[in-house]
Parts: structure tokens; sequence; C-alpha cells
């Protein structure tokens, strides 16, 4: 009888009706599910529930008659004398079904022929919890069991509609029947449970088999340690102390006194509450004796440590050679690293000493931690969920939304050359990682003004999908180089030498893992570096390129850098690879620090350990990282360099700031180098430090890292250039001149050096001696440029004596001779006027002269600067986007992150420029400024979006060349930098690995400020050590709360925790990353909603809803009886929409066009409901919104946002619409930042702006 209460399997929508009153019984028809023949009709569900209730609504009918009948009869018959007709029929019917389960044929399956869902265990399950439902529902082999278990339930479904109830033996007879039908269904659980189990002996018995074998073979990794092991029930209670005070320690950042106190609290707490709930003593005792009082034993009781595993290296202070730490014994006292082959070891103490209790203790100086790349693979892969997560292939779409969207990873080849990598064979996993250096300060959050540079080497895998890819358990925290220095140039190679190490067996065989989820009985692993996301230098120093001023600065071609200035990308010859590495082969093979230096000049490329991955190609993978490119760079440098953005000066139009810095031009420089070939070094000494800065740069003299009291000081390059020249062969240690200058190679006296004009100045004073109207304009020229103009017009030779008069001659007479040559040359006349006046020209070259020792302006000056903080303070911003400094400019505020500088830009710059500029004539040197500033919105705009396509690359190369383009016509004196240059090799990017989410530094430098935020003891060489453990523990905790790790007993902590670990959503690259997260759901601790009454929610929009449903379902309700639940908020993803500002702005429409209009939210809320033909509720989002009054036609031409559509937003009238519109959340495209004026030009009463945050 324990069987009758199983459940149903609802295999088939047919059923077989046997009622009287439609005489269905007097038909045949086919079994739905056994195809045996039978009595009945085939019908649906609601049909046979009609017939029922009519053969119930006859029966009593026709017992009411019978009762009638029996009344008027003459003589009563006793109704136990002998069976009435119903009974023997009833009788017939029950014993009809008995012969026809009898001929039912048993089944004769065997124990291998059940298919489960998961392999059998017999330790996690008992024989009552065998059911049907671990059966795998698509196996055709558990077809005949699924059957047979479905026509028994229906023949107990037709014993039990028949009423026997009135006579005794047919009743005995329907109840033995039923017991019959029990005994059926045992056999059958019972032939369940012994296959179960059956299987669950011989898989275990294998699996221990196979684990035998794996240990005794070295080539598989065992990955039992790492096997997932959720806390034990048992310890319930001790678990939640240690949970929690681990989480102070490693998540807070408490040190462990402070979580000393918290778990004697908690212990206390805990015996405290158990006494008041009447436990004895010693079952108190009994739970409560395992609670630690140590942090350090609460992090042990979690097992967190035990799947962490790494190798020590000793690197050496000096060079960062690095050596295996197995000892004091293992490694040698001093570094034996040689920079060249020619050249002496390093001879760096490796080790140190400290007294302690009266004894010396020998440490290694630094040491570097590398995180084992195979353990962290079993780890990462033994979770829960993650290899059911991964992403296999690469699917090229249209529009893509991530890097397995684009080309690159659909092309990327394996090891035999020919077959794509990701194209995964039976019994392997295939894995591709993106890694990162990036080194941070790790003072930056304990200690003011102490500085130090410790640097970090991340990796993410990019098979997980974006939701988990960029979450800071599942990085790889490859290790920590120790500082105070960062490694410079060619020193990283000792760390990315272990690295490709490791990385090496993945690729060349494979890695096989003795098992995994969905891979019992092992699975081989192969692994790719496919990217290198760093910042600028930090790409160029892992790759092995020059820096940005290097003769050849670019990674991707090899367009000098005195050609940068260059937009024609048919003129960029690329870079290969063939080429590449001969120029690195040679670099490494070279035997002289010289011949390296001739190698690295030629080519700008030196050694990268990287190039030891057989299948790495420094140029492709080598990626342009957006926040340092565009926000960083472009953003930036634009405001402070072009702009001039200063709270201090006046307002210009560009062309008066600052005088441009010209720097030393080439033809100085070449002179000065004659000196430093064969001048005495006292000569070095009377150069100005800037051009031994630039001699030193353009040259590639190395020279030590330079910080402190000598930043600023000539002796550092001085000696660089002495060192240089020793080098060269030039001069000998003692300073003697080993070989003559030639003729031509004389140095000039540098005091007629220094005096040597800027071309651009020389070019300013030709101009002006053509066109300037009168002799005073000349007045603002130096008397160094007035004497080199002069020898310029009169075409005086170098040893010309007028040429030496004129250096005699004070300003006013040089003034003089020059008003006399121009009249002698024909420009003015006898009375000092121009004879062919060009007042155009003259302010041209007014213009350009770069330098003009005028009051200095800026574009951004103060009262413009002004402007724009006044229009911050009337801008709402959507909370998940966060704010710029609101005095941006005056030098005053925090910090201008990456971030800081897109918002900036992209959002209040447009607002306030448009305003102030956007009416003004097409032709106006302001609107060209304001044009150019559009242009490299929305390029920028374009390069961050969410989504990328085709089009969309095409619109970011457009607008980037325009703006480009724009800068070298509007300030002709500045050149572009090599950054600049970069924003145009970004294309080729965006079109093989799509949009950028995927492949940039910001979840890095994220993570740097959780290194820094980590408790240490300050001490240099042990703060790594230290960052390297609590960070990889923190990692392993925040899994063990994601994974469901906390066990049953302990679930109330996880959105405690989630809270904790979630707490700070806001800013645009931050709130990117968290929009791909698939578990982004509502508020964990939601307001408690409260149901609408029709006195607060009118008809109307109850049945606008409805008319929403009938739209979406086609089924039309009662607007009466709707109940939708209000909501103060609504999160979709980590953006929040709410009733309240700022998040209630957005822009509605079926896409961004120039169509959407601009709302306000008014009411939120959800509704679920029930529709007849609907397996499922169906369920919405829904927002009350009321619209802007738009402008009309003749209004809207005095909106100048609407010029850019992409990224200028739209004027409103600032009056919201009467009417309240329903409109589900889907037809909400974006929030909207909204600023509010009261009067515009051309336009009756205030407006207001909206500006769509959109990210796709």
């Amino acid at each position: 009888m324990a069987a009758r209460g199983r459940a149903k399997l609802d295999l088939s929508d047919q059923h077989v009706c046997t009622c009287r009153v439609n005489r269905c019984r007097e038909g045949e028809c086919a079994h739905p599910l056994t195809g045996a023949t039978t009595n009945g009709q085939l019908v649906d569900r609601r049909t046979l529930e009609i017939h029922r209730s009519q053969d119930e609504r006859q029966r009593v009918k026709e017992e009411a008659a019978k009762a009638r009948a029996a009344r008027l009869a003459p003589t009563a018959i006793p109704t136990d004398s002998f069976p009435t007709f119903f009974e023997t029929q009833c009788t017939t019917k029950i014993r009809d079904l008995k012969e026809q389960l009898s001929r039912v044929q048993p089944l004769t399956m065997s124990a291998e022929d059940y298919i489960f869902r998961e392999p059998p265990t017999s330790s996690t399950l008992s024989a009552a919890d065998v059911g049907p439902h671990l059966l795998d529902p698509n196996a055709s082999s558990n077809a005949p069991f699924l059957q047979r278990l479905e026509y028994l339930h229906h023949f107990t479904s037709q014993v039990k509609e028949l009423d026997a109830s009135q006579w005794p033996r047919a009743l005995d007879e329907k109840n033995g029947l039923l017991l019959f039908i029990d005994a059926k269904l045992v056999a059958l659980a019972n032939s369940l449970s012994l296959a179960y189990f059956t299987q669950a002996t011989t898989h275990e018995a294998t699996v221990a088999a196979a684990a035998v074998e794996r240990r005794s073979d070295p080539s598989i990794f065992d990955t039992s340690l790492f096997a997932y092991r959720p806390l034990e029930e048992s310890a319930s209670l001790v678990s939640a102390v240690c949970v929690i005070a681990t989480a102070s320690l490693l998540l807070l950042g408490l040190s462990e006194e402070k979580c000393r106190f918290i778990l004697d609290s908690l212990g206390f707490v805990v015996r405290l509450a158990l006494r008041k709930a009447v436990v004895p003593t010693a079952k108190i005792s009994e739970l409560t004796d395992g609670i630690p009082h140590v942090p350090r034993v609460a992090v042990k009781n979690l097992h967190l440590r035990e799947a962490i595993k790494y190798t020590s290296h000793v690197s050496c202070p000096a060079c960062f050679a690095c050596y295996d730490d197995n000892g004091l014994d293992s490694y040698p006292a001093r570094c034996t690293k040689r920079k060249t082959p020619d050249v002496a070891p390093c001879e760096e103490p490796l080790t140190r000493q400290r007294t302690f209790a009266g004894q010396t203790w020998t440490y290694p100086a630094r040491r570097i931690l590398i995180q084992d790349l195979k353990a962290w693979v079993a780890w990462l892969l033994s979770r829960p969920g993650m290899v059911d997560a991964l992403i296999g292939e690469a699917q090229l779409k249209a529009e893509m939304g991530d890097i397995w969207d684009a080309y690159e990873l659909s092309t990327f080849l394996g090891p035999d050359g020919k077959t794509p990598f990701m194209t995964v064979q039976a019994g392997e996993i295939r894995l591709v990682f993106a890694l990162n250096v990036d080194g941070f300060n790790p003072f930056q959050m304990k200690e003011a003004g102490r500085k130090a540079t410790t640097t970090a080497m991340y990796m993410i895998c990019l098979n997980l999908p974006p939701s988990l890819r960029y979450r800071v358990e599942n990085m790889f925290l490859v290790g920590l180089i120790p500082g105070p220095n960062s490694p410079s140039t060619s020193q990283i190679n000792s760390v990315l030498a272990i690295l490709v190490d490791m990385l090496l067996p993945f690729w060349e065989s494979g890695i096989t893992y003795s098992r995994f989820p969905r891979h019992e009985n092992g699975v081989v692993v192969r692994l790719a570096l496919l990217l290198v996301v760093c910042d600028t230098p930090a790409a160029r120093q892992i790759s092995g390129f020059g820096a940005h001023n290097h003769t050849y600065f670019c990674p991707y071609c090899l367009l000098p850098y005195d050609d940068r200035n260059n937009l024609d990308e048919k003129k960029w010859p690329p870079r290969d690879l063939p080429s590449h590495k001969d120029c690195a082969d040679r670099w490494i093979r070279a035997r002289t620090a010289a011949e390296r230096e001739r190698v690295f000049a030629e080519s700008g490329v030196r050694y990268s350990a990287l190039l030891d991955l057989p299948y790495w190609i420094p140029s492709r993978f080598t990626v342009i990282d957006m926040m340092h490119a565009l926000f960083k760079g472009n953003l930036k440098r634009y405001c402070r360099t072009f702009l001039g953005m200063s709270a201090t000066r006046d307002d210009g139009d560009g062309t008066f700031s600052d005088p441009v810095h010209l720097g030393p031009h080439d033809h100085l420089l070449d002179e000065l180098w004659l000196h430093v070939k064969f001048s005495p070094a006292a000569e070095l000494g009377k150069m100005k430090l800037e051009h031994l800065r630039a001699l030193v740069v353009r040259e590639n003299v190395p020279r030590p890292l330079i910080v402190g009291r000598n930043k600023n000081t000539k002796k550092p390059y001085v000696d660089a250039l002495i060192a240089h020249r020793i080098r060269k062969t030039w001069f000998d240690e003692g300073g003697t001149r080993l070989h003559d200058p030639g003729a031509a190679e004389v140095p000039r006296p540098l005091s007629e050096i220094h005096d040597m004009p800027h071309p651009s100045e020389l070019a300013s004073f030709r101009e002006y001696f053509h066109c300037a109207p009168e002799l005073q304009y000349f007045s603002e020229f130096p008397k160094r440029l007035l004497r080199a103009g002069l020898v310029d017009v009169l075409q005086l030779g170098r040893h010309d004596p007028a040429r030496d008069a004129l250096k005699k001659l004070k300003k006013p007479e040089l003034l003089e001779r020059i008003q006399r040559a121009r009249q002698e040359r024909g420009v003015v006349d006898y009375r000092y006027e121009l004879v062919s006046p060009d007042p155009t020209r003259f302010i041209e070259a007014f213009h350009l002269y770069a330098g003009r020792a005028s009051k200095k302006t800026a574009v951004l000056g103060k009262l413009r600067l002004q402007e724009i903080w006044r229009d911050m303070g009337l801008t709402v911003i959507p909370e998940w986007m966060g704010k710029a400094p609101f005095h941006i400019g005056d030098g005053k505020h925090r910090k201008v992150s990456a971030d800081d500088w897109r918002l900036f830009v992209l959002t209040n710059l447009v607002v306030t420029m448009v305003r102030l500029w956007g009416g003004l004539d097409a032709n106006s040197r302001e609107r060209l400024l304001l044009d150019n500033l559009m242009h490299l919105v929305t390029a920028t705009k374009l390069a961050a979006s969410r989504k990328m396509t085709t089009s969309r690359v095409r619109q970011y190369v457009q607008h980037m060349r325009a703006w480009l383009a724009g800068l070298r016509e509007l300030f002709p004196g500045i050149s572009l930098e090599s950054n600049q240059h970069l924003s145009l090799h970004l294309p080729f990017f965006l079109l093989i690995l799509g949009p950028t989410h995927a492949w940039r530094c910001f979840v890095f430098e994220r993570w740097n400020y959780m290194l820094q935020l980590i408790n240490t003891n300050n001490h240099l060489g042990e703060i790594e050590l230290t960052m390297f453990d609590r960070f990889t523990l923190q990692q392993r905790l925040r899994a063990l709360v994601y994974d469901g790790g906390l066990g049953p007993d302990l679930k109330e902590l996880e959105p405690i925790f989630q809270r904790l670990l979630d707490r700070d959503k806001r800013g645009t690259m931050l709130n990117d990353i968290l929009a791909f997260d698939e578990d982004a759901t509502p508020s964990l601790a939601p307001i408690p909603p409260r149901r609408f009454k029709a006195a607060v929610f009118v008809r109307d929009v109850l049945q606008k809803l409805a008319d929403i449903i009938h739209r979406k379902t086609g089924v039309a309700l009662l607007a009466s009886v709707l109940q939708p639940i209000e909501q103060k908020k609504i999160e979709v993803g980590p953006v929040t929409y709410s009733i309240d500002s700022p998040n209630c702005f957005v822009a509605v429409g079926s896409e961004l066009t120039p169509n959407w209009k601009l709302a306000r939210i008014q009411r939120l809320f959800t509704h679920s409901a029930s529709i007849p033909g609907y397996a499922t509720k169906i369920e919405g989002r829904y927002a009350v919104v009321q619209y802007f009054r738009p402008l009309t036609d003749p209004e809207a031409t005095m909106d100048h946002y609407r010029r850019w559509p992409v990224v200028g937003g739209k004027l409103f009238h600032a009056e919201l619409l009467p009417d309240e519109h329903v409109i589900p959340m889907e037809d909400i495209l974006s929030h909207c930042c909204v600023t509010q004026w009261d009067a515009w030009d051309g336009i009756d009463g205030p407006v207001i702006l909206g500006l769509p945050a959109d990210r796709d």
C-alpha cells in the first residue's frame, strides 16, 4: 500500500472515457500508452470531466427512480438474497479489469537499461528516495518503465472510478484489485531501486579503481582534493561563527585582534541564547566547544587553504631574476644573472639576516609566490556549475555582444596548425585566457606620501560567460612581484618565463584531470593565453615593444614617430610576425648591451618570454585598452592640453592659451649631439635640462630610474650620456676623446645653439615680415628670434661680419633694421605701409604664433568652467553612473579617474558646450571647437558600446578621423601623440574581438584596489606575501558563499554576504561589467509590496494594463479582476528604476531613434495572472509614466542638441503631459540624464534636456 502515494507521471494528453450517457463505453480504442485495444473513446481532459459529470447526474436519477419503484412494489425482496443487476455489472467490470491487468507481461529491463540524470551514488540517497524523477525522460531505454508506470496509474484511476460502496461483495473485489495494482507498483519501485543501487555500486567501484590507477599514474592530475564539499551540517553553529569571523578578517579588513573579539563575543552570545532556551549544560558544551578563539583557526575550519597551491621563488631585488625556493641551499647567496653575456653577474644579495632572541635567522630578501595553474584549474572546474557554464565554441554574429561572437576565437588555430583551437574533441575541455600585468602603490590606502610599486599579474578565463567572468572568485591571481620598484623593460621576462612554463604543457599535450562534474572518467584540459590586456606602457613592456616616443613607437605598424601626424592608414606599413621574431631573436642572442640597443633602435622590438608560446602573435594579441587609450588618454589630454582646462585663467578660443612649449627641435638636438660625441664632459653640464632629457630619450640612452631629489637635476642625464659615449668608444673612461671630428662635425658654441629659434617661430617671423601692418607687432618676438629672423631674411652666412654686427644691436635697433629690410624688399612703401595688405593672412599668422607671451587664457577658462559647474548642479544623473568631481578643473577635488573623465566629457561637457556654442555661426572658431568635441564624444561612445557591429566600427573611424584632423587644423602648433595614433588601430580589435568589455583594464584596476584594502605590516618584501595569502583566501570564501557551500542550515547567510560583497555598484564601467550578471536579481531585502486599491489605482490604468496583456497573450481580461502589486523600485540587472529622482527619468521607445520620448516614472508595479491555455503564469513588470511635452517643429529648430543624435539628446518643455501611460519595462530604453533651464532662446517657458544614458 505504500506505493499508492507515488506521484503520477502525466505523459499523455489523451484519456480513455467509458461513460454511459454519451455511449463512449460502447466504442473501442487503442490505449494511448500501451497500444492495447480497450473499451471507450479517446477524449481530452476537459471532455472527460464533462462526461463524468453527466454520468454522475444520470446515476443519481437512476437511483432515485429505483428507490421510488421499490416503495411502490407490492412485495419487497431482501437486497442480500441475491445480487442485483447493478452489483453484478460492477463485479463483472472489476473482474474484467483484473483479467486485463493479469495479461500484462512483466518488464524485462536489466539494471543497465535504466538511464539516470546523474551517475548513481549510494551515499547520498536511501531506497525510499529513489524515484522516477531521477530517470532521464529523454533516454529511449527508459520508455518501457515510464510507460508501464503511467499505465498502472491510469489503471488505478479506472478502478477508483467504479462505485461499489453499496455492494459489499463488489467492494471486496475492488479493494482486492487495488491491492493487486499496489503490488505491481511496489515491484516496479523495487526494480528501479535495485537498478539504481546496482549501478551505484558498479560506478563507485569503477571510480575507486580509476582513482587507484590515477594515483599510480603521475601524468594524471588528481582532483579529489578540490572536489566540492559543503560545510558539515552537524557543526553548523560552529561553521556560522567561523564564516562570520573569516569574513570580518578577509572581507572587512579587520585586524586579527578585532576578529578575536568577534569570535569570543559570538561564542558568548551563542552560549547565552542556549542557556535561555534551557538547553542542558552538557549539550551546550557539545555545541559550542568547537568555536575557535583565534581567526586563523576559524579560517582553518572552513578548509579554505586546502585548495590553494603555489610555488615559492626568490627574486633578486635589483634585476628581478627568479630562483626556485626549496630552502636556503636551493639558491645562491648572490644573484648570478647577467644582463648580457659580456657583463659581470648582478651579485645582488638574495638573502637578509635578522637576529631574534640571540639567534640569527637567514631568509630570502624578496619572494614571489606563483599560484599553480594546474591546481587552480582543478579548483575552478570542480565547483558546481562551472563546467556547464563554460562557453565551448564561437558563433559569429553580425551584432557582437561578446568576444565569442567575433572573428578571432573562431579562427584561432590549435596545436596542429589546421583545426580551430575551439573545435573541442570528445573528452576535452579547451580554455582561453587573458593576461593583465599592472603596478599599484601598496601604501596608497594606508600611509600618505609613501611611494612604492607592487606589480600584480592576473588572468581571466574568457570561456566563462560575462556574468561569471569578472567575479573576483573566478580570477586567477598569478602572483605579486615585490617592490619597491617595478621591473624595467626586459626584467619582467624572469617572471613571465615561470608563467610560460606553466602554460606550455596545457598547449602541447594538455593536462589530464582525474574527474570533473560531467566528466566522471577524467578529461583533458587544453589552454591558451590569447590576449594581453594592460595599460599602454605595461602592454609595450610585456610584449617587447618600444616606448611611446621610440622611433618605431607603434606596436601595430612601422610608422616613424616623426610621422605620427599622418592620418592616412594606407601609408602605415604593418608589422609582421617573422620580422618581429627575427628582431627578438637577434636581441636575446646579442652578447653586448650596445648590440641589443642597435637591434632595438632599428625595430622597436625586444625579446618577450611570451614569444616562447608557439601560438602567440604580439601585434595581434596585445590589445589597446580603451580605458587608458580613450578615457585617460584622449579625453583627459583633450581637456588638459587642447582646451587648457583651468579655473584660474580667462576664457579664450584656444589660440591665447599658454604659449605652446615647443621643446627642442631636431636641428638643435643634432648640434648638441656633436658636443656629446666630441666635447669634454664639462660642456655637457652647460646644456639645458630639457635638452639633456630630449637627447637621452631621442637616442635611447639607458638611464637609471630617476626619482626624488635628482628628478629635476642635470647630473643623472649627464652621467648617462657620458656612460653612453664610453660604450660607443667615442671616449675612454678617463674622459679622453678617441676620435677627432670631421670638418662638418665640429660643434658650434653652446650659446649659439641655445639661441637657435624653433622652425615654427621662424615661420611666424617670415609671415609677420610680409604681412604685419605695423612694426609694433614685432615687439612680441624675443631678441634672439629677431636676430635669427634677420639672418634668415637677409640670407647671412655663418661667418658673415654683418651677422656678428647683429649680435651687438639692442631690440629697438633690431626693429629698426627689420623695418629697413621690409622697405628694401618692397614689402612696405616709403611711409612704411604695406604695399599689398592681407588682413586675413596676418590674423592667421597672429593666431599661429606659438611663442606668444600673452596673458594666459584657455578654452575652458574660469567663466566657462563656472557655467559647467552650474549645469552640473542642475543635472540629474542616475545613481549607477556616479558623478565627476563637482568643481573639476580647480585643482581642489579628488583624483579624477578614467570613469570620471568619461562622464565629464560625454555628459557634463556636452550639456554646457552645446548650450553655449550650439547657436553660433557654423564657421566661427567656437562652433568648430564644438563640432570637434562632438566628434570625439561620438567616437568614444561608439567604442564603449556593449554591442558592436561593422556599421558602428565604420562610424567610429569616421568620427575619430574627423576629430584628429580637426585637432590638426584648430591647434596647428601641437602634434598628435602616440596614444591618439593608437585610436585609429582600435577598429581592428573591435572587429576581431567584439565589444571592449571583454578586453579592457577596468576590472583589473578594481582588483588592485581590493589588494590595497588588505591589512598588512607595511614591510616591503612581506606585504606582497600577505596580500597574496589574504586575497586567495578571500576568493575561496566568496566561492564558498556563491556556490552554496554554506549548506542548508546557513542558507540565510547568503543574502547577507551578497549585500556585503555587492555593496558598491556606482560608476559606468563597473556597471557595464555588472550588466552581464545573469544572477542580478531585485533587492535582496525588498520593501514589502502592497496591492493597489481601487481608490488609488484608477480604472483607466487598470484597463491599459489589461490591453497590454491582451496584446501579449490574446486573452482579454476584465480590468476589475487585475491585482497588480506596487513597487517603489524595480531592478533590471545592476540598474535600478524607481519613482524617485534620480532614477525616475527615462527614454521610452522601441529603439533609440530621433522619435524617442522623455518620461518620468510615476509608479512601478508587477503583475502575474494565470491565463487559460498557458502552462505558467503570465508575469510582467510595468511602469506608469508621464511624458514631457515635446517641442513644436519651429521650436525644434532652436534645439541645438538634435544635431548630434547619437550623443546630444533632445530638449523638451519642462512640463508633464496629463495622461498617464502604462508601459512594460522592456519599452524603457535607458535612464536619462536631465538638466532643466528656466529659459531658452526661441522656446517659450522652461525646457528640460534629456540625454539618454544608453550603453548598447
